[in-house]
């Protein structure tokens, strides 16, 4: 990690995984045309449970990786490759164990005793997937990061195309639910490959011991936060109809850009933020912590201002009234990016617990304020319930952090001055939905500001400076 850079790698993490999820995205009018209405319900309903599966069978073990590092430095390599032994053990005993629970299950006509197996061995798959994707993110391996998730999604639609055109023309639901699994179970063997070339150590006492006993409370995180991103969506469409619930998905889906960019600066941040709590460069941290909170503060705030632009650029009329909570769910990604921070934390001193409670406590208020929300302001309640549960886990993750290390993550002032700038923006943005002159005015007195900003620091001069500088030695 001599050469690696947050900045670079955090680029490269976002542009990787907007084309990553451009795929599935872009593939989808594809499949729609291939599969009945009937079919595409089925295997959505197959990935539901492929995801709570996964949860189950993962033990959190993927979320161990960043504390493995800190606790075992010279020894991570055969840490990583013993939670790959725990996972075939486990695999195992869930094969064994799937026959005796078949009843309690096969009233659901379409999951049948091959669609059970492939259902188990896709959830295998996929956390193994989710363990080489972590330990590479926390060691900056950026490119394989990326490489292996690219393959896993190349492979889920060519396989998925084969085996639905080729295969099951009658039956396209199980087509994708082919592909998927063997997408899965392909980049897993590819992963437990390139893991097998650092370490054999598939057995090991004392890393299995630690892995179950720090991951097993992240199941309960891994599922609140499922309920978290899937309980409005549910609760729209059983309160307000299936219509809204689209409407409301829009936006969801809109916000997930800067979730996708939330997600890539926590890859490329967190290799560095270990780094500098080894060294306990404090100082170091607060600085860079705040520059970053500011800057992805001011991106928010951009995308905030345009998002009424962007919901009708993106989507018919019949979905435009998804820009009522558009920027309202923008303003929740931000919270979400605010408590990575001090979850990163959390996690160096090994307090999965913690992480595990505040997730589920943020979880079923989420649902409380849902119902409340919802039948008060209607479907743009639920991004209002979203906002407020993640508000509540960035308060009480930076509370227990504070607590954990005595310590300034970042500072302060900068913030607060964050949270207000983009919450008072957001509700403005709700406030002049269609009043582009006024939002874009405040755009333009925005952007002026940073430039001079910028100038008054003199960011722009050391800029030419250095240019000029580069083209004289060139010279």
């Amino acid at each position: 990690m001599k050469n690696y850079h947050p900045l670079f790698a955090g680029i490269s993490y976002a542009a990787g995984n907007i084309l990553i999820k451009g795929i599935p995205f872009l593939t989808l009018p594809l499949f729609t045309r291939l599969m009945p209405a009937s079919d595409f319900g089925v295997y959505h309903t197959y990935l539901a449970y492929e995801t709570i599966g996964s949860i189950l069978l993962g033990f959190g073990m993927a979320g161990t990786v960043r504390i493995a590092i800190a606790q075992y430095p010279d020894r991570f390599e055969e840490y990583v490759s013993a939670m790959y032994g725990v996972q075939a053990v486990i695999a195992a005993f869930a094969y064994l164990l799937l026959p005796v629970f078949w009843h309690f299950y096969k009233q659901d006509g379409w999951l049948t005793p091959e669609l059970s197996v492939l259902l188990l061995s896709n959830c295998i798959g996929t956390q193994i997937f989710n363990i080489a994707s972590a330990k590479y993110a926390i060691e900056g391996e950026v490119k394989r990061n990326l490489c292996l998730s690219f393959l896993m999604s190349g492979l889920n639609v060519c396989l998925s195309l084969f085996f639905c055109l080729r295969v099951y023309p009658a039956y396209a639901y199980k087509g994708r639910i082919y592909g998927t699994c063997l997408s899965a179970l392909i980049t897993a063997a590819l992963a437990a490959v390139w893991q097998k070339r650092k370490s054999s150590c598939w057995y090991h006492p004392q890393f299995w011991k630690f892995s179950l006993r720090m991951g097993s409370p992240l199941i309960l995180h891994s599922l609140s936060l499922t309920v978290l991103s899937q309980c409005d969506k549910i609760m729209i469409q059983s309160m307000e109809g299936s219509k809204k619930a689209g409407v409301y998905s829009l936006a969801v889906t809109l916000s997930s850009v800067l979730g996708v960019i939330v997600t890539s600066a926590d890859n490329a941040w967190a290799p560095w933020f270990f780094e500098r709590l080894r060294r306990r460069d404090f100082l170091e941290i607060e600085r860079k912590n705040s520059y970053m909170i500011m800057a992805f503060g001011f991106l928010s705030i951009l995308t905030v201002l345009v998002s009424p632009e962007l919901i009708r650029l993106m989507s018919p009329q019949e979905y435009w009234d998804s820009a009522r909570c558009f920027p309202i769910l923008l303003l929740s990604v931000f919270f979400g990016f605010l408590y990575i921070i001090p979850v990163n934390l959390e996690y160096y001193h090994k307090k999965t617990g913690y992480i595990a409670v505040t997730t589920a406590a943020a979880a079923v208020l989420n649902v409380a304020c849902n119902y409340v929300f919802i039948r008060a302001f209607g479907f743009a309640g639920a991004a209002y319930a979203t906002c407020v549960s993640k508000f509540l886990l960035f308060v009480l993750h930076w509370k227990r952090a504070f607590k954990i290390e005595k310590i300034k993550l970042a500072d302060a002032r900068y913030i607060v001055f964050c949270i207000l700038a983009v919450t008072a923006v957001s509700v403005f943005t709700v406030w002049q939905e269609k009043g582009a002159v006024y939002r874009y005015s405040m755009l333009a007195v925005m952007l002026y500001a940073c430039w001079m900003l910028f100038r008054h620091s003199g960011i722009i001069e050391k800029i030419f400076v250095r240019k000029n500088r580069k083209g004289a030695g060139k010279k």
